[in-house]
């Protein structure tokens, strides 16, 4: 390497301090001008050393200098994870399959993660090297075609040809903008999610017989007692109010890992009712959910409560003001904005038969895919996956579907222990190709571990 080069590279990794990922921006720039920027006639720095006869190298060296020269950006979908450091899976840019062994990408990924990376080849298998970004979910896009708006919005290639080349001059701005996407979809999920916690307050001329009256009512549970916290504002009792009555009914699953509990589908909650000698308070997680519950109230409570005053908290953009980084939106293509994830806050009870049993988390989750196969979907234009499995047409988004079920699965296999394998359902399904053994339980720390990400599915609240 010259001064210049050497002055070139210093300046690189200097001007690296501060971003959000340093090691990949690093990494980055390292491949970029060892193994890709070539020089007047046609050779990277890499290949030069190689060539260099008084380099001083030895033969394990060279090998692994050869490989880290064929060094490139990759977009790898997993489709197996064999043991602690092998996986296999495909590179999305240009369908090449891979079989990777790296212990920090195999005890971080899950069956049909979405990864940007770079890999380089030894004799009998490929080498990670460097950060990776695990790419955001966009409904009804694939994973290519997400990264492929990326780089046509950030003025790369329109078309597939020579895109490698410029992924790998721009993967660190690549990485920031799929970053900022995923940042800017969380913020619009956000947004666009019923999430204002709203609170009334009432003067109350007769607690003792407003109590007898919520007593009385089949939608009405009480409940152990108010927190401690609102026992120190002067609230007595606690009620939930309920938008249904739904008994444990006959014959509800079995659900076989903790004993003879049987889980059946639970009433909505409502909100909560605390009453204490001379005030009331309603509360709800939504908007919807209180203007409905605060109907309900005041029909029950006529003549015997007296307004005092009403307070709404957007939840949903607390919760995005508080644990979102900064981010650039002008880096964001605005196809990418589009249909974000519809969120809802749903609290519901879970009714139990069979004893004292209380029903587990994976119990839930059992009970939700038992009955998945046959439940209409919006994303399946409104057909059953059992149905969407039959028809050609929608088979291609059902695969996509099940992919995100998949993730999610194991995600939770990994970092929760939960033993939750869907292979039994995909069987049923027919989609045989997206059958493999899935990661261990508990099976790895996540040195490489991804952003929590939105659960698209119904977020529980008390």
């Amino acid at each position: 390497m010259n001064a210049a080069e050497r002055e070139s590279m210093i300046r690189a990794l200097d001007d690296s301090d501060g971003a959000t990922d340093e090691v990949l921006v690093n990494h980055a720039r390292f491949a970029w001008r060892y193994h890709w920027q070539r020089d007047a006639q046609g050779r990277t720095f890499g290949e030069r050393w190689l060539a260099d006869k008084a380099s001083g190298l030895n033969n394990d060296e060279r090998v692994l200098l050869a490989g880290m020269n064929a060094m490139r950006p990759v977009l790898i979908e997993v489709h197996r994870i064999l043991d602690e450091q092998t996986i296999e899976g495909v590179d999305l840019l240009d369908g090449r399959a891979l079989r990777i062994l790296d212990r920090a990408h195999a005890t971080a990924v899950v069956r049909y993660s979405a990864v940007l990376t770079w890999v380089y080849p030894m004799p009998h298998y490929e080498r990670t090297s460097g950060g990776a970004l695990f790419i955001p979910e966009v409904q009804g896009m694939a994973p290519e075609e997400i990264v492929r708006e990326v780089i046509r919005h950030l003025s790369g290639p329109a078309d597939p040809v020579g895109e490698r080349a410029w992924l790998a001059q721009h993967f660190a701005r690549t990485c920031e903008a799929l970053g900022a996407v995923q940042l800017a979809r969380w913020q619009d999920a956000m947004s666009g999610m019923d999430a204002r916690y709203t609170k009334t307050d009432y003067r109350v001329r007769n607690p003792a017989r407003l109590c007898a009256q919520l007593a009385r009512r089949k939608d009405v549970r009480e409940e152990e007692g108010p927190l401690t916290e609102e026992q120190a504002q002067g609230f007595e009792k606690e009620y939930v109010w309920l938008k249904e009555a739904v008994a444990a009914e006959p014959g509800q699953l079995a659900l076989p890992l903790m004993g003879k509990g049987k889980v059946a589908a639970g009433p909505l909650v409502l909100g909560r009712i605390l009453v204490g000698p001379k005030r009331v308070r309603i509360e709800a997680m939504t908007r919807a959910r209180h203007h409905e519950l605060r109907a309900r109230f005041e029909r029950l409570a006529a003549g015997q409560v007296e307004f005092l005053g009403e307070r709404a908290d957007d939840l949903g953009a607390q919760t995005f003001a508080r644990s979102a980084p900064p981010f650039d939106a002008a880096l964001v293509p605005p196809r990418l904005r589009e249909s974000p994830p519809q969120l809802a806050l749903s609290t519901h009870r879970v009714a139990v038969t069979g004893g004292d049993h209380q029903p587990s988390l994976l119990e839930a989750l059992r009970h939700q895919y038992a009955t998945f196969l046959d439940e209409p979907l919006l994303g399946l234009d409104g057909r059953t996956p059992r149905a969407a499995a039959a028809d050609p047409a929608l088979r291609p988004r059902l695969v996509s579907l099940m992919k995100t079920h998949i993730r999610g699965a194991d995600s939770r296999r990994r970092k929760e222990g939960l033993d939750l394998d869907l292979n039994p359902m995909l069987a049923e399904l027919g989609l045989h190709e997206l059958i493999s053994e899935p990661p261990p339980l508990g099976f790895g720390a996540g040195e490489m571990d991804e952003e929590d990400e939105l659960d698209e599915e119904a977020a529980e609240v008390r």
